[in-house]
């Protein structure tokens, strides 16, 4: 059986500014929407016609909103969070529930299952098939990208040479997206839990999370076979001070949409426009409201004037 994982932690303080809230019931409300999102867009564009739809939550939804996740076919699953908590000076502690999620997975599912982990706040534009496919024999992750002096790596390699007393140069991979058989998400688990383990001893790391943990795991097991999922998947950055996405959403295209800076903007757009219309607009018009590229081909200036002089001599 295929399975697609939301997991969506209720935390007792914001401590983080990427969402814009300043309260856990406004927080909540905001991934509960931007993970509707998420599941109906899985649900109509993804292709899959075999899935189960997991939202793992640790309160007590109400009664509207589980109704409405019930109709997308949704299943909640009530699972408290804390027993891989790394503590609240972390900004974003509240992701280790995806730990929670893990183990909880890896003691319920049967090994040949598939499963694809996802954060709330992606948009499903396209057929999860091939991807599915991929994921058979090898453990698939979101690849950053960051060079080894980037500040984010950095800190991560930093990190683990606290914990193991070696400089050690591998993938920074991303917390949105994890994908694989059960029998594979066991062992990433079991080193997640190893690497959790070791950093607890080490007292000044820095802004130690989800992503230095996972990458650690993925790094000291070879037998995973690790592989970037960026075929797939895309992290799309959208705000003033960095802008850095393509027009991947249509050339090279990627079917799996992160949105990380539109969880308050194109996110809820895309819920309004789902619960007044029960579909989603074409790529080209998310794209646009993302604020992404337009994907036009379009000649360079310099092939231009060649042309221009071409023409005259001729």
């Amino acid at each position: 059986m295929d399975y697609i994982i939301n997991m969506l932690a209720k935390p007792e303080t914001v401590t983080t500014t990427q969402t814009g809230v300043s309260s856990p019931d406004a927080a909540v409300e905001l991934y509960i929407k931007n993970s509707l999102v998420c599941f109906s867009s899985l649900r109509i564009n993804g292709g899959l016609k075999e899935m189960k739809l997991l939202l793992f939550i640790n309160w007590d939804m109400s009664v509207e909103w589980r109704a409405a996740f019930e109709k997308e076919g949704v299943e909640l699953i009530y699972l408290p969070f804390g027993k891989y908590a790394i503590g609240s000076s972390f900004a974003w502690g509240i992701v280790q529930y995806r730990y929670d999620v893990m183990e909880y997975l890896s003691e319920h599912l049967d090994d040949m299952d598939r499963i694809l982990m996802l954060d709330t706040d992606i948009y499903c534009a396209g057929s999860l098939r091939p991807l599915f496919e991929e994921m058979d024999d090898r453990l698939l992750l979101y690849d950053v990208q960051h060079s080894c002096d980037n500040p984010e790596r950095k800190v991560i390699l930093d990190n683990l040479e606290k914990i193991y007393g070696e400089r050690r140069y591998f993938t920074h991979w991303g917390g949105e997206f994890t994908g694989c058989r059960v029998k594979t998400l066991r062992r990433l688990f079991e080193g997640c839990r190893k690497v959790m383990a070791d950093s607890a001893k080490v007292s000044d790391l820095v802004n130690f999370n989800d992503e230095h943990i996972t990458s650690a795991a993925a790094d000291r097991d070879e037998e995973l076979k690790a592989a970037p999922a960026n075929a797939y998947v895309c992290r799309f950055w959208t705000i003033r001070n960095f802008y850095l996405s393509g027009t991947n959403y249509r050339f090279n295209r990627v079917v799996l949409w992160h949105m990380p800076a539109e969880k308050k903007r194109t996110m809820l757009w895309l819920y309004d426009h789902y619960i007044k219309n029960g579909s989603y607009p074409s790529d080209e018009k998310v794209a646009r409201i993302m604020g992404l590229p337009k994907a036009a081909p379009r000649e360079s200036i310099a092939r231009y004037v060649s042309a221009l002089k071409y023409r005259k001599v001729h």
